[in-house]
């Protein structure tokens, strides 16, 4: 056996000085949040090749998709729903969310996409958007490390994955949009 070691004393202090300028550095937080927005719609559209352009995941997607269509066809929902509860359909309330995929969808014609592809990319989108608002609301109430934690958090947790991936044009992702801003905008109010 051999008395030598060795000293890594010098590359912990050099690693500790490189750890204390990035930390220190106010664009910091933008980058890591910028990373934490980019990792959560990677995760969230790597079902894309399996969609096809074509498909949707669950049933009330492709309900939405038949009710915007509709919009876009005709300027309205018909009353009563023909297509539900045959023959005399269904007396159904106001509902502002096919509404919202239609002109949503009219949005993303500009860029090239159908009717179908916009439903399909339009969950990751808006849950990106909507980490942004939780972002800045954990931020103003505790500190930018629990904010960035949040957020990852949120991003990778496993069932809000599945409401909000690519393909499950639902309610979820455009409602956490508006709850995480109505927070946000209530703590601005309060400060």
């Amino acid at each position: 056996m051999s008395d030598e070691y060795i000293d890594f004393s010098a590359g912990i202090k050099k690693f500790k000085n490189i750890k204390q300028k990035f930390f220190k550095n106010p664009k910091t937080e933008y980058i890591l949040l910028g990373s934490i927005l980019i990792l959560s719609f990677f995760i969230r559209t790597r079902n894309l090749k399996f969609l096809d352009g074509k498909y949707l995941l669950g049933l009330d997607p492709y309900y939405y998709l038949r009710q915007s269509a509709e919009i876009l066809s005709f300027g309205t929902l018909p009353f009563p729903d023909l297509m539900r509860n045959a023959p005399f359909g269904v007396e159904k309330g106001f509902d502002l969310f096919p509404y919202f995929l239609a002109y949503f969808s009219k949005f993303m014609s500009i860029f090239g996409l159908s009717q179908i592809e916009s439903h399909i990319i339009y969950p990751p989108i808006f849950m990106v958007l909507s980490l942004i608002p939780l972002y800045l609301f954990v931020k103003m109430v505790f500190n930018k490390n629990i904010a960035l934690l949040s957020v990852l958090i949120l991003s990778v947790l496993p069932s809000y994955i599945f409401r909000t991936m690519s393909g499950f044009a639902d309610h979820e992702s455009i409602s956490m949009l508006f709850i995480f801003a109505a927070l946000y905008c209530f703590a601005v109010a309060e400060k």
